[in-house]
């Protein structure tokens, strides 16, 4: 259970898929664009809680549990879900809905699929006092 006791709410956080990431141009794919009432956040950092107003914007929603998504792996949605996990919530890393690019490592390039297989493992039993990280797939998100 969350740290964050007086909030039993859960959202999805989709992280970095605009064009630029996925594609070109720094604007949302259009197989993603947020209804109305659905907040966007601004990033500068790999962290989306850095200096964003996404922490007060869960508050409002009264969101203890998080189930996160999107790209890259190995920088924003990494640093996003420990920093999550910092702030109280509980964070569901969606296993499948995750993705990166190639990378350079020091002797060898890392592909992209061992990179989110290593996130994937790495995050799934996770915890810190009172909060807790886990992974499931796509298929069995529900809210």
């Amino acid at each position: 259970m969350s740290k964050l006791t007086n909030r039993t709410g859960k959202a999805l956080l989709v992280i970095d898929v605009q064009n630029d990431v996925v594609g070109d141009a720094w604007k949302i794919v259009p197989e993603l664009e947020p209804l109305p009432d659905e907040s966007i956040i601004r990033k500068k950092y790999r962290s989306s809680f850095e200096e964003t107003l996404l922490d007060e914007t869960l508050a409002n929603l009264g969101v203890g549990h998080l189930f996160i998504s999107g790209a890259q792996s190995d920088n924003c949605v990494r640093h996003t879900s420990h920093a999550a996990l910092e702030r109280g919530y509980d964070v569901t890393l969606v296993e499948d809905a995750h993705t990166t690019s190639d990378g350079a490592g020091n002797t060898q390039t890392l592909m992209a699929d061992a990179i989110v297989d290593e996130i994937n493992r790495a995050f799934d039993g996770y915890e810190l006092p009172g909060r807790s990280a886990s992974i499931i797939s796509t298929a069995s998100v529900s809210f």
